[in-house]
């Protein structure tokens, strides 16, 4: 019956989108720069304090010891989706008293209420921070909105941007985007918030030190990188159990994951408040037809649990540090 479901909803939802139905303003996939670290799969080095910094992760980074969820976060849209020019209003960032590309019903989805649209030249986003959105006013009003090239090399030597988020690397980067939970390919790192990252330090490709009020003297560093150790045998046992509960969408979106995570792992890249959580782009804003999508707003914690079962306490290490580290 539940599959049955699944296939009415798609179908539905086909049937929206040939009408023109863009009022979620799905997100394609972003040209992945294969000279970042976080496009490339992990390397093989495994760090010197690999014991310590994977123990830390497991029973400290977030609630409880192991509690990774997935985190359908950010809103994500794409500029050539837009039918109207916004005004914007912003503290920082390069968009205050500007105009920019935008559609109504676009909003933001997570506490930290952020924004990323897509721009009609792929090299460039919008990202925005703290964003309300007044369509009757066409006003977008945030704390930071900024456009620009996500993909600049900086003095860093890698595609970073300071002020985003805690790892000051543009939002795109390492986010599961729309496509991707489609295809069943993820052909990049993924991003992890944790609970009590380290202070006064960060590791490359970190730009900054975020030192935010929960960070911890012995904490695990944002920047650290981490590879999940998953046999093919693991993967299908957990998997199997994934299409048992919400049929081959969930299926298919949880083996991009195990994939991903085994080939390319994660980066620490914020601080995530009390729970570890991966980021992906917000269910709402899946497209139409999306299969994951409708399987997700009918069983939210099909997504929010998605890796329970699969990782254990001795299936994650270190990977070798690759650059400098930051430290205050």
């Amino acid at each position: 019956m539940f599959l049955d479901k699944i296939k009415f909803a798609a179908l539905l939802a086909a049937v929206m989108l040939l009408v023109g139905s863009h009022a979620a303003g799905a997100a394609g996939c972003k040209r992945l720069d294969k000279s970042e670290p976080w496009n490339q799969p992990a390397p093989t080095a495994v760090h010197r304090d690999s014991a310590a910094l994977s123990n830390f992760l497991w029973n400290s980074g977030s609630d409880r010891p192991g509690n990774f969820n997935m985190l359908p976060s950010y809103a994500v849209f794409v500029a050539r989706q837009a039918d109207s020019s916004y005004s914007i209003t912003s503290t920082l960032g390069n968009l205050n008293n500007k105009k920019a590309d935008f559609r109504d019903l676009w909003k933001p989805y997570n506490f930290d209420k952020q924004i990323i649209v897509l721009g009609t030249d792929p090299e460039y986003n919008y990202e925005y921070f703290g964003a309300s959105v007044d369509m009757a006013g066409a006003t977008v009003r945030a704390t930071r909105a900024e456009y620009f090239a996500v993909d600049n090399t900086d003095q860093s030597g890698n595609a970073g941007h300071f002020a985003s988020r805690g790892i000051g690397i543009a939002y795109v980067h390492m986010l599961i985007l729309d496509c991707e939970t489609r295809t069943g390919v993820i052909n990049h790192a993924l991003s992890l918030r944790v609970a009590r990252p380290r202070c006064n330090e960060a590791w490359w490709p970190a730009t900054k030190i975020e030192n935010h009020p929960q960070c911890v003297t012995g904490g695990n560093p944002e920047g650290a990188r981490f590879v999940a150790d998953l046999t093919q045998a693991q993967i299908d046992k957990w998997a199997a159990g994934l299409y048992a509960k919400g049929g081959a969408p969930l299926e298919t979106f949880g083996r991009a994951v195990a994939a991903a995570l085994k080939a390319y792992g994660f980066y620490i890249t914020d601080n995530g408040g009390s729970t570890a959580g991966f980021d992906m782009q917000a269910i709402e804003t899946l497209s139409p037809t999306n299969a994951l999508k409708y399987v997700a707003l009918e069983h939210p914690t099909y997504i929010r649990d998605l890796l329970d079962g699969l990782l254990t306490p001795t299936s994650l290490h270190a990977v070798a540090e690759q650059g400098r580290r930051l430290t205050n």
